[in-house]
């Protein structure tokens, strides 16, 4: 979608006043959830849970995308197995078998052919599983103080800029007298 398109249906200050609306730790509650790489909805529904912001964790929703997939499976796979003791072992046809069985659910929304896609690649599913609950929990918390450190640093420039301003004011007031 062209950029003028983009801004003809989302106008530009409406995002900064529904990204301002909130306090920085719902802000960094928000953008915490959507970090751990699920879809926008639940994103949103869990930072209405947590009382985040709804705007963050879209925004922390799109930390995942193609360029970076490869690095979190190969990241959670291997700490996965860390935490196993072992090193996945499946036989390529049962990963063939499981993967056809996966996309045959899709297109026929099939629950049966989900339950052998899961069989099937369960030996890499698993330890994925496994490695990216210690990864989500690291990465969430990293990207809480980060974010959480600029959202302070901002509302203290802000308030030193309003302080400034109020003194200018109050000088202008005493010199007309």
């Amino acid at each position: 979608m062209a950029d003028a398109q983009l801004s003809a249906l989302v106008p530009l200050h409406d995002v900064a006043a529904f990204a301002n609306s909130g306090v920085p730790a719902q802000h960094c509650a928000g953008l915490r959830r959507g970090r751990l790489g699920f879809q926008m909805m639940l994103a949103a529904l869990l930072a209405l849970m947590f009382r985040g912001s709804v705007f963050a964790s879209a925004v922390g929703t799109f930390a995942g995308n193609p360029l970076t997939y490869p690095l979190i499976w190969i990241s959670t796979f291997t700490v996965g197995n860390v935490f196993l003791g072992s090193s996945a072992n499946a036989e390529i046809s049962k990963l063939s078998t499981g993967a056809q069985a996966l996309g045959r659910s899709l297109r026929e929304a099939s629950p049966d052919g989900v339950a052998t896609a899961v069989e099937g690649l369960w030996p890499i599913l698993k330890p994925m599983a496994i490695g990216s609950l210690p990864l989500g929990g690291l990465t969430a918390l990293v990207v809480y103080f980060f974010v959480r450190h600029l959202l302070d640093a901002r509302k203290a420039i802000l308030l030193s800029k309003a302080e400034l301003k109020a003194a200018a004011l109050t000088a202008g007031r005493g010199s007309n007298r």
